[in-house]
């Protein structure tokens, strides 16, 4: 019995031994490989787990497949650097700069990314998932088929991105700018603040907006060609010159909405409410006719409501 006690005390104290010698050991790896990242500017597939990178120039830097899991790189300097395939999953990226880099299915799960400079970056099929990019500048970023379950884009800066067939699902946008942005075939489904985001000739071409709140947004020059907005409540929108051919604004509310000059060719009004909206020089021959008489629509008009033709409907 007393044996057997010896024997175990001693497992126990080789194996913290064993777990104190891997941890060192992983310890000098990593700060083998800082030394050589600062050196070199290059640390393919290597292990970076952990390491303090704070305000480092790092700029051009080949990172590609590293691991930079809980990596420090707040403020860090690293324009056009390659972090394809990268792990940097919570990791601290608050004002860091990378502008220009290559992030394409790397792992950004939980960063904190706060005031980055995300700039034209290619961040292709990466994993956004609950990461924070509130203030966040990624002007002309490509974030096609990106991962951005529980994202908050608060405040951030997204203007002329690419968000091609991505789901914002559960993804916070409040005063998000989306001008003249990608967002074709993306999912707004569950999107928080919606209303407050910029659209503003934004390409929301299939894009799913079924049942959104946009009231009172300046959508001028947007194109929705396409783009499923059943049940959505449009009230007071600006949609000037917007594309709205073969829309689904079935059962959608319209009303006081500006249409001036809007692409409304082949659009589903079904019970759609243009109560008090100005479709003055709106294209949509298939469905109002020049004698302003509606056909095969069920839409619902009333003395106000601005026609084509600039005249108002008559009952």
């Amino acid at each position: 019995m007393k044996n057997n006690q010896i024997n175990l005390r001693m497992l126990c104290a080789l194996s913290s031994i064993l777990l104190l010698s891997n941890g060192l050991q992983a310890m000098t790896e990593v700060q083998q490989n800082v030394k050589k990242l600062l050196k070199t500017r290059s640390c393919q597939n290597c292990n970076l787990r952990s390491a303090d990178l704070k305000s480092k120039d790092l700029t051009k830097a080949n990172l590609e497949n590293a691991n930079l899991i809980k990596v420090n790189l707040v403020n860090a300097k690293l324009q056009g650097a390659n972090l394809q395939s990268a792990n940097l999953q919570n990791a601290d990226l608050r004002g860091v700069n990378l502008m220009g880099a290559n992030l394409a299915n790397a792992n950004l799960g939980y960063t904190k990314l706060q005031g980055a400079t995300l700039e034209e970056a290619n961040l292709r099929g990466a994993d956004l998932r609950e990461a924070d990019l509130t203030n966040a500048n990624c002007k002309r970023a490509d974030l096609s088929w990106v991962d951005l379950g529980g994202t908050n884009l608060t405040n951030a800066n997204l203007e002329g991105a690419k968000f091609f067939q991505v789901s914002l699902y559960d993804v916070n946008i409040k005063n998000t700018n989306f001008k003249n942005a990608d967002l074709r075939w993306v999912d707004f489904t569950r999107v928080k603040n919606l209303k407050s985001a910029n659209f503003e000739n934004a390409n929301l071409e299939g894009a799913v907006l079924r049942g959104t709140d946009i009231t009172g947004e300046n959508l001028t020059g947007t194109n929705f060609k396409g783009t499923n907005l059943k049940y959505a409540d449009l009230r007071g929108t600006d949609l000037e010159k917007a594309d709205l051919i073969n829309a689904n604004l079935i059962e959608a509310n319209l009303g006081r909405a500006k249409l001036r000059g809007a692409k409304l060719r082949r659009a589903k009004l079904k019970n759609t409410n243009l109560k008090d909206a100005d479709l003055t020089g709106a294209m949509n021959g298939d469905v109002i006719m020049p004698d302003n008489k509606i056909i095969n629509s069920g839409a619902l008009l009333n003395e106000n409501t601005t026609l084509p033709s600039g005249k108002k409907y008559k009952r």
